[in-house]
């Protein structure tokens, strides 16, 4: 695979972020009059594409990384606060728990789909 220029791959990281062309292309460094068509054009490129998904898989797997350690952290919060007879911090922490694990699974439907 041909390696990417700097503002192809400045436009590849900007898309991922926002998810769009035009605004991703100004980004990257193209003029802001031919933004729109640069964008479109790039996104045609196999090779752009390809390195658009690359940068999507490696952010889904550093936040399950990140998801996987907030949950550890939060499971020894919620034991030190039964074993402490802290009911309301162990409900906190469960709580907490169940809002990342849905809002991580929102997160993980939403790349599948792209």
């Amino acid at each position: 695979m041909l390696e990417l220029t700097g503002r192809q791959e400045r436009f590849c990281r900007a898309f991922v972020d926002v998810g769009n062309g035009a605004y991703a292309a100004r980004e990257a460094g193209y003029a802001a009059r031919s933004a729109r068509m640069q964008g479109h054009r790039l996104l045609k490129d196999g090779r752009v594409r390809e390195r658009i998904a690359d940068i999507q898989a490696e952010t889904a797997r550093d936040s399950c990384r990140e998801t996987d350690v907030l949950l550890g952290k939060l499971e020894t919060v919620y034991r030190r606060a039964m074993e402490n007879h802290h009911f309301h911090a162990a409900a906190r922490a469960v709580e907490l728990q169940a809002r990342l694990t849905a809002a991580a699974a929102r997160k993980t439907g939403e790349n599948d789909d792209k």
